[in-house]
């Protein structure tokens, strides 16, 4: 037969050519449709941010993970379904950070029926673990209260916020409340067992310890049972006279006039430290008089030590009653680190001993930068020498400030530290200097 004109006819075997051809990329399109709609559904997923993204962008785990219902604590925690504990062993808790926790507590998911985190909700939660992160506590707070009606894992970091901050009585507020959430939150459980310890009430602190422990095998937990079981054996024999602004223990053994000689004291600190400071604490304060066995049994000391104060202010007593000046020195130290403690709980050691040495009225020979001041942050060295070096050339830095920039600057100082949870900042908004200058350029040897 004759082809029409004008039509094309292919071979058979070109046919087939065509047929594969079209049928690869019926199969090409399909398979990019399906990625592309894979893909949107993840970007969707991942559109929450990630609360425990760090300063270098590293993240762990993201906050649409928290509301999952089959997990208390990710690895580390009894898990409720599986009907048995599963106990974390051989971790190491002593030192712990807020940083510490925020790893702990960011693989960590709480069981709530009723309150599923809106997206507004986690923005806000998100934002306000950042700051968290940072430790802008006061922000982050402000921030964690928003989200708190559409997350009630916020509980929990409030009372955290506070628990870093010193804050006991607000730590136990929220810590509570995220128990009534949940009554199995071991994080919760721990802290505000921490938080009543802090806080002198011996009796909460023991019971919520206990049952933290029956959730987690917890090494600081273990270290608090071993301090509860030690104070309370020599709290049993000890009366307290209270007052208004302080709270005063003391062993029963004897009839001393002691308690009072150091209440009058405290009372003079209050006085004359406020009345330079402008500033008063608002909370009593509570002061533990102790024989000396106890002192050093309780508090592991070192033997040069007069007095401590970790939330309370703890001193042995015997004999030193005797000798009122060394008394006052010690009570009017103590009492600075109290009223250093009520503004920030994040100052830097030799500031806040430094301080202490100054409202002490000790009259010492000042000294130049011996030892690194920024190595002096955190901890004073082992070494008898050294340390006694370090109080004198923390006492003759924090002079220096007060004579160039006044006390009420350094009042300004502390409370910046307290806001910012950073000195770098604080010197800058409160001295109007560089943190950074001032260690570099200030009596150097």
């Amino acid at each position: 037969m004759q082809p029409l004109v004008g039509k094309k006819v292919y071979p058979k075997k070109m046919r087939w050519r065509f047929y594969l051809v079209y049928i690869a990329i019926v199969i090409v399109v399909a398979v990019v449709v399906f990625y592309m709609t894979k893909n949107m559904y993840q970007t969707r997923e991942s559109e929450i941010p990630d609360i425990a993204k760090n300063a270098s962008g590293k993240s762990s785990q993201r906050v649409n993970e928290f509301p999952k219902k089959e997990k208390i604590i990710k690895e580390t925690a009894p898990q409720e379904h599986e009907g048995e504990n599963n106990i974390a062993k051989n971790r190491e808790y002593a030192g712990k950070t807020a940083d510490d926790v925020q790893s702990e507590i960011a693989s960590y998911s709480h069981k709530d029926d009723d309150n599923t985190p809106t997206s507004s909700g986690m923005v806000i939660f998100t934002m306000a673990s950042d700051y968290y992160l940072k430790k802008d506590y006061n922000k982050a707070i402000e921030l964690y209260k928003l989200a708190l009606p559409h997350n009630k894992m916020a509980a929990v970091y409030i009372g955290l916020c506070y628990y870093w901050r010193k804050d006991y009585i607000n730590a136990v507020t929220y810590f509570e409340q995220a128990l009534q959430f949940n009554k199995v939150d071991f994080i919760a459980k721990k802290y505000v067992a921490l938080s009543y310890y802090n806080l002198n009430d011996l009796e909460r602190a023991r019971k919520l310890m206990e049952e933290a422990l029956l959730l987690m095998d917890d090494n600081e937990l273990k270290e608090l049972q071993t301090m509860l079981l030690e104070e309370r054996k020599v709290m049993d024999g000890y009366s307290d006279l209270s007052g208004v602004k302080f709270k005063i223990l003391f062993s029963k053994e004897k009839t001393l006039s002691a308690e009072r000689t150091v209440l009058d004291i405290l009372n003079e600190a209050y006085r004359t430290i406020g009345g330079r400071l402008d500033l008063y604490p608002s909370q009593p304060i509570t002061v533990i008089l102790y024989n000396e066995k106890d002192f050093f049994d309780i508090t592991r000391s070192p033997g040069w030590a007069g007095g401590l104060y970790d939330g309370k202010i703890r001193l042995p007593i015997k004999g030193m009653e005797e000798q009122k000046q060394i008394l006052t020195r010690i009570l009017f130290h103590e009492y600075v680190h109290a009223l250093v403690h009520t503004i920030t709980p994040k100052c830097p050691l030799w500031i806040n001993e430094g301080l202490a040495q100054y409202f002490s009225e000790i009259d010492m020979e000042k000294i130049g930068q011996v030892i690194p001041l920024q190595t002096l942050e955190d901890s004073f060295p082992g070494d008898t020498e050294q340390v006694i070096i370090a109080y004198v050339e923390s006492y003759s830095a924090v002079s220096y400030l007060i004579d160039r920039y006044s006390i009420y600057r350094m009042k300004e100082l502390l409370y910046a530290i307290g806001k910012t949870g950073d000195v770098k900042t604080a010197f800058e908004s409160a001295l109007f200097i560089s943190y950074d200058s001032f260690l570099k350029t200030w009596e150097k040897d």
